[in-house]
Formats: structure tokens, sequence, C-alpha cells
């Protein structure tokens, strides 16, 4: 706080900080002299004198004059150094208009933002504590797992164990199985027909963990899983798995794959690819028998290039 604010040149301190300084402030009129009479007075010059006995982090000092409304005229905002100095436009016109002088009196406003490194240390001093396991890993450690399952997936001879709530929270699909009350799960067992053990196997690893452990083998089968049991994220992931390490010898038989599945955006980027590498790609088995047994894909190649 200022000890004497009538005076041009005065300390100050910063209450519950280490800051120490003063302020000098004059006026002065155009041409950069120093003015005593408040009419002659063009701007103010402010030079805030700084020290602290430990360096400030990211700190500053913000300065303006207060109106007669309390409002804050031209404040000016910078870094703390050992020195700020401030110019602001002052003059009797600009004082009549502002009310910056009520009862003949100059209010100016310091604002102090000091960060200190007092927090950091303390952070320093904290011990690193073991994270233990993630999410992940601990749905990994539930997964099949028979002490806690309330069902079965039945997959020829395998049988996975599963936890209806999460497997229902992830897929509407097996929600609505539940809900109805299928004949099958009376006996808490759901049977699956039409897929493979490793297929199931990858598609509650996704539930589970939002991961499979085969991603770059059975694009279709998973698709399907993916599709029928409503797992959008794993369609996704599949999607990702299409477009991926595109190359001439694969990118009509993923042309296929991506038009199977309407996967539009899949099958747009495809189709670009092949655009730009169609003479390789014409050259290889995979395009000659995706002209043979869906003649419109290749149709639509050469449409799309001939738009374009």
């Amino acid at each position: 706080m200022i000890r004497d604010p009538k005076s041009l040149n005065c300390d100050y301190t910063i209450p519950g900080s280490s800051m120490r300084g003063f302020l000098d402030m004059c006026g002065v009129n155009g041409s950069g002299s120093v003015v005593e009479d408040i009419v002659d007075v063009e701007n103010l010059e402010l030079d805030v004198h700084v020290g602290m006995k430990k360096n400030a982090l990211q700190s500053h000092i913000e300065v303006c004059i207060l109106d007669s409304n309390g409002s804050k005229y031209i404040p000016k905002r910078q870094v703390i150094k050992s020195q700020v100095h401030y110019i602001i436009p002052f003059n009797e016109k600009i004082v009549q208009e502002k009310s910056l002088l009520p009862n003949d009196s100059l209010t100016l406003l310091f604002v102090f933002n000091i960060t200190t490194d007092i927090l950091t240390q303390r952070l320093d001093q904290l011990p690193v504590l073991p994270m233990g396991n993630t999410l992940r890993e601990d749905m990994e450690m539930i997964l099949d797992n028979p002490d806690y399952a309330d069902a079965t997936i039945t997959v020829g001879h395998r049988k996975f164990f599963i936890l209806k709530a999460i497997v229902a929270a992830r897929s509407s699909v097996f929600a609505a199985m539940f809900d109805n009350d299928m004949k099958e799960l009376e006996e808490g067992n759901v049977d699956v027909t039409d897929m493979t053990e490793e297929v199931v196997e990858d598609v509650l690893r996704f539930i589970y963990t939002d991961r499979i452990s085969r991603p770059d083998c059975e694009i279709i089968d998973l698709l399907y899983a993916a599709q029928k049991y409503d797992l959008k994220g794993l369609v996704m992931l599949m999607a990702q798995a299409l477009v991926q390490d595109l190359t001439a010898d694969n990118a009509a038989e993923r042309l296929v794959i991506a038009d199977r599945f309407e996967l539009k955006d899949v099958k747009q980027t495809i189709i670009h690819f092949i655009e730009v590498h169609i003479k390789a790609v014409m050259q290889t088995d995979g395009y000659n028998k995706m002209a043979a047994d869906y003649p419109y894909l290749a149709l639509e190649i050469f449409e799309t290039m001939a738009l374009e």
C-alpha cells in the first residue's frame, strides 16, 4: 500500500509479498518537458520501480486511472521488471470528458499479479506415486473370467464368460437381447453360429478394452460382427485398417469390402487411390476379379475419373 498517496514520489509495498518499490510520477507536455500546471499536462509519465527478494514468474502489473464512477481509464498491463515505465495520455479535455479529477483528486489503480515459484517447489518435493493399472488393464482382467461372469456366449465347443452389464452398455443389440429375455438367455447363454471363435474373441476384447488382438486380420469377419452387434467403434477401427497400407495389389479387393459394408468415405478414399495408381492397379489379379464380379465398381472408378 502507498504510504503517502499525495506525493509524486512514494514508496509502496504489496501485502503478502516480498515486493518493495517506489513510484515516480510527473506530467509532461508535447515536447517531453516536465510541467507543473495541470492545464499544460499532455501526458502522465509513471515510473514504477520493483524490487523482490525472490524472482517472480509470469508476474504482471496493471496501471490505470479511475474516473469518478470508479471505471478504469486506459488500463495498461506489462510484465513486471525492475522498472516499468508508463505513459498515459492526459489533457484538460480528457479530464473534463472522462471526469478523471473528481474533487481535484487523481486516483491511480495499481494491480499486481504475482506468481512465485512456491507452488512449483512444493510439487517438486512430492513423492512420485505409482499409477497402478489403467482401466484397460483392469478390464482385461475380467475379460472371459468366470469369477465375475453372469452369462456365457457359446461358439462351437468354446464358451466365453461375459458380464451382461458391460456387454449391454457397449452393444445396443446385446442390450435388446438381454432386455427381451430371449429363450437362450433363460439358461444364461447366447449361441453364436455365424462367427468363428477367433472373431468372437476379438469382438469381446473390443467391447471390454476398445482394441483387438489382430487388427490386420479378419477385416471382413470383424466388419460383419461390428455391424451385426452395432459396435460403431469397431466399424471405425476396421475402416481405418482398410485404408492403411493401401497398395496397387490390395486396393481393388479393399474397394469391394468398403462397398459391401457401405463405408462411403472409405470407398471414396480407395477410389481416389486407384485413380492415382490406375495403371498399376489394372494389372493386378484383384482388379481383374473385381471388374468381373463387380463391374459397376470399375465403371464407378472411370466415371469419377471422367468427372475430375
